[in-house]
């Protein structure tokens, strides 16, 4: 039995060492696929197979691998820290002593400093194919001091083979480098790994002009934010850039994101035949996947915190406590500011996926009808609060919830300015006619005859008033569709334009509102000088005055 055990020892050591590739082929197969040899026996195997791993011809690394992967499930005792075990590199660099003899790894570590690229490229690829863990501290030394950007962008591709958490902290300082191929071939070995702390890097290349840059950012940001990574590939397929689209479609066939059928049929449609042919052979989404994709677009991504709405509740109602308690005709220009900073800071910050601009809007609406009183502007804002959709749970380029549409933002900031101008010129002219017409339909219908044309004018100004915010209103919320704006090659709105345009419109439709309103003041105040009318004051003191025996 001893012979015959020594017989096979021997038979697979021989063919191991052999330069015949058919004979190494079948003694790693043949130690793929038995369990029954000793450690022992197994340990003198290991220098063996391990110069297998790194063979040139790239069947016999297959089967190195597999029969490494098969021994190491068997005997999990053979699988130690290839730093400290008694197969390790011990220079990366060698001086070969006469007569000493080296291993397959040292040789092709000793290539990986030679000048010819052709020969390095064959010498990290043999290497990094083995996935021996014993190599990660040589291949980094050579990545610390390599400056050929060729043999860099090789090697940080396929380090990812190495599942060493070294590895990641290596290749962080690379996501920087002036070299695009080696960025993006960083980046394809970061999708190998684990490493949450590149988030926010991954989030500034995912808006890459480079579109490899892009898609492997894109790719290994899909681990750690799915919803984000949709969104840049929707954007990708929608692009009119070739190069953008034809990356979008790589990344559908690799990730199938849950926006998978949408996307794939713009693909689909691409204007790029290439882009086109590449679509159609993407499997479309299954049933499973569409099911889970309908579950997502359903679910509410509103968190529910009771706790944090009744924080923001009692905030309201101190404001609210506090503009009563200041508020004087003298100081109600200074409340007008106070009341505008709040407004700016709560609109101007980036909101969250719950609708609390919205809140936001109703609430200094209703806050400012305390310091001004009843007026039916106030309506508009309010009205908009609750139908215009500020954030829909969108996120933007940086992952960052979005801020409200620029258009909605300067909507409500029109509206306030037109009601703080009306104010502002007019005074309470509208609610001191109104309440004069009151008074006197209820005390002395002779007396509201006398002041009926005065009260009708400001009815129908009131109404003017109203239609032209309103409308200039939806004009701003409806800018971009309304209004010419100039666009870039892609079709794409030139955003810097559009938001000068998108104030100067603003500022031209609040310079008509304090038109409007001075016309009407001015009118008024001639009025009183050639009818010899009075002023709206003085009206209501004569109606209440008239009325006194009946209140």
């Amino acid at each position: 039995m001893t012979d015959t055990k020594n017989d096979w020892k021997t038979l697979i050591i021989t063919s191991l060492s052999s330069d015949d590739d058919d004979a190494r082929l079948f003694a790693l197969d043949f130690l793929s696929n038995q369990n029954s040899f000793s450690v022992d026996i197994l340990a003198e195997f290991m220098p063996l197979l391990e110069s297998s791993l790194v063979h040139r011809d790239t069947r016999i690394r297959y089967f190195a691998r597999r029969a490494r992967s098969h021994i190491f499930d068997c005997f999990p005792s053979l699988n130690i820290d290839k730093t400290t075990g008694p197969v390790r590199v011990s220079d990366y660099k060698p001086v070969i002593k006469e007569g000493e003899q080296i291993t397959a790894q040292q040789i092709l570590l000793h290539k990986m400093y030679l000048k010819s690229r052709y020969v390095v490229f064959d010498a990290i690829e043999r290497l990094t194919e083995s996935s021996d863990l014993s190599l990660v501290e040589p291949m980094l030394k050579f990545l610390a001091e390599e400056k050929d950007e060729y043999k860099l962008s090789f090697l940080v591709r396929r380090l990812g083979r190495f599942k060493d958490k070294r590895i990641p902290e290596a290749l962080v300082p690379f996501l920087d480098h002036e070299d695009s191929r080696v960025v993006a071939n960083a980046l394809d070995a970061f999708a190998e790994f684990d490493y949450p702390m590149i988030q926010s890097r991954l989030l500034d290349l995912a808006m890459s002009s480079d579109n490899r840059i892009r898609a492997n950012a894109i790719k290994v940001l899909y681990r750690y934010s799915p919803s984000i990574s949709e969104h840049h590939i929707a954007e990708m397929i929608k692009s009119k850039n070739i190069a953008l689209q034809d990356s979008g479609v790589f990344l559908l066939n690799c990730l199938r994101p849950s926006n998978l059928g949408q996307l794939l049929e713009i693909a689909c449609n691409s204007s790029y035949s290439s882009v086109r042919l590449k679509a159609i052979q993407i499997k479309p989404p299954s049933e499973a996947e569409k099911q889970n994709s309908e579950m997502l677009l359903k679910e509410d991504v509103e968190k529910i915190d009771p706790k944090r709405d009744a924080v923001f509740l009692i905030c309201v109602l101190v404001v609210a406590a506090i503009l009563l308690a200041f508020e004087t005709e003298a100081n109600k220009h200074l409340l007008i500011i106070l009341f505008m900073g709040i407004g700016a800071l709560i609109m101007l910050r980036p909101d969250t996926t719950r609708t609390s601009i919205q809140k936001s809007a109703l609430s200094m609406g209703f806050l400012a009808s305390m310091v001004w009183g009843s007026t039916y502007l106030m309506i508009i804002p309010g009205l908009m609060g609750l139908w215009l959709t500020w954030n829909e749970g969108r996120i933007n380029k940086r992952g960052n919830p979005e801020k409200a549409a620029p258009e909605n933002i300067t909507a409500w900031f029109f509206v306030m300015g037109s009601i703080i101008i009306s104010q502002l010129v007019l005074g309470d002219r509208s609610v001191l006619l109104r309440l004069s017409g009151k008074f006197a339909l209820l005390c002395d219908p002779a007396l509201l005859k006398e002041i009926a044309p005065v009260i009708a004018t400001q009815y129908h100004f009131d109404f003017i008033l109203f239609v032209f915010v309103s409308g200039m209103a939806i004009g701003i919320v409806r800018f971009k569709s309304w209004f010419p704006l100039k666009r870039d090659e892609n079709g794409n709105i030139i955003e810097s334009i559009a938001q000068k345009k998108l104030m100067l419109i603003t500022a031209v439709f609040l310079v008509l509102i304090t038109f409007l309103c001075s016309v009407h003041y001015v009118t008024g105040l001639m009025r009183a000088s050639v009818l010899r009318s009075k002023p709206p004051i003085e009206i209501l003191t004569t109606v209440i005055n008239g009325c006194k025996d009946k209140l």
